[in-house]
């Protein structure tokens, strides 16, 4: 299975998951949470990461933080290695402590981010370690006791000051008040296990978690995808389908490159996307809109002609041989497609 890539830009923000090889605990005793948490205080010492969230439990663990310089993937990689070693020396222990990779989905900085503060701070409802009427907020190794105490009696290395603003909750003693009685509003009582899944029109939170790379709206996921060819993979190699980035992410990048040349073609065909419902399908303009899609990205022919109205897939490739008798023969549909080259090299 090819493995994700791992984006990084300044201040991105990553929903980061990890769970124990094999599903077995990653933490048994206080004195394994005492040492996720200083290590995690540690990371985001040496990266400065604003961490917005986190929640640890028995076999995973959730964070949620942003990256004012791209250092994803060094952070987390000392992050989770320094995790094991201390780990398996204060218990005698070898071997790995996580199961593979952690998941780290892109998150958009809006109410996206807002839902996946509220989804990490009741994980461990979720998980059934604390009891509503106990009090959510008493459970001791997640970041919503620290949203819900005064300035001076919070951890300094948790960006609450921020995610408060975020949330929109006023950093007053009402203000947090205000927060617990909205996070204990999102509690499902009757089942505990989709506390906090609510979440914006069109996402999938549920989905995002278990196999998604970007958690935000479709602009947000076809603006990541355009860097998908940019990035290097873990190895500092370039991003590719052989290196790097799984199916989705690949299928995704490719569908944002191809649109992305659809409308340079358009505008310098001076057309726009109602003229492709109207004009031909085998139109000449609409053979060299293909001609460039399918020099500059690897979508199908299926999703061209959905794209460019040009009915069945055959109808993609009969308009490129036609355009080739057409380049031949005409000397306005050469000028037109050199123009267009010359697009092509303005962009890249």
């Amino acid at each position: 299975m090819s493995r994700q890539v791992r984006i990084q830009y300044e201040d991105a923000i990553y929903h980061v998951m990890a769970r124990g090889n094999r599903l077995d605990k990653i933490v048994h005793t206080d004195a394994d949470r005492e040492a996720f948490e200083a290590t995690l205080e540690e990371v985001v010492g040496r990266t400065g990461w604003q961490v917005y969230a986190y929640a640890l439990v028995e076999n995973h663990y959730h964070l949620v933080f942003k990256t004012p310089k791209p250092n994803l993937v060094d952070g987390m990689t000392w992050f989770q290695n320094t995790v094991t070693k201390r780990h398996n020396a204060r218990n005698r222990l070898r071997g790995h402590l996580f199961s593979g990779r952690y998941k780290a989905v892109l998150v958009e900085e809006n109410d996206y981010l807002s839902t996946l503060i509220h989804y990490v701070h009741l994980n461990p409802v979720r998980a059934k370690l604390v009891k509503v009427e106990d009090g959510i907020e008493n459970y001791p190794w997640c970041s919503l006791a620290d949203y819900l105490k005064p300035a001076t009696k919070r951890r300094s290395w948790l960006a609450v000051v921020q995610g408060l603003a975020h949330l929109d909750y006023p950093d007053t003693a009402a203000g947090r008040r205000k927060l617990l009685d909205a996070t204990e509003g999102l509690i499902d009582k009757s089942r505990l296990t989709r506390a906090g899944m609510n979440q914006p029109e069109g996402a999938s939170l549920q989905v995002t978690v278990k196999r998604g790379w970007y958690f935000g709206s479709e602009d947000f996921r076809e603006k990541m995808s355009l860097l998908v060819g940019n990035v290097k993979a873990d190895t500092g190699t370039p991003g590719s389908k052989a290196n790097g980035y799984g199916g989705r992410q690949s299928l995704d990048h490719a569908e944002a490159t191809a649109r992305l040349w659809i409308e340079r073609g358009l505008e310098t065909l001076c057309l726009s996307k109602e003229d492709l419902e109207t004009i031909n399908k085998t139109d000449w303009r609409k053979a060299m809109i293909v001609r460039s899609v399918r020099k500059h990205s690897s979508v199908k022919l299926d999703w061209i002609s959905k794209e460019l109205h040009m009915g069945v897939r055959s109808g993609v490739t009969r308009a490129e041989q036609m355009l080739k008798t057409k380049l031949k023969n005409k000397k306005q549909v050469q000028k037109m497609w050199r123009k267009m080259e010359n697009m092509h090299h303005f962009y890249a």
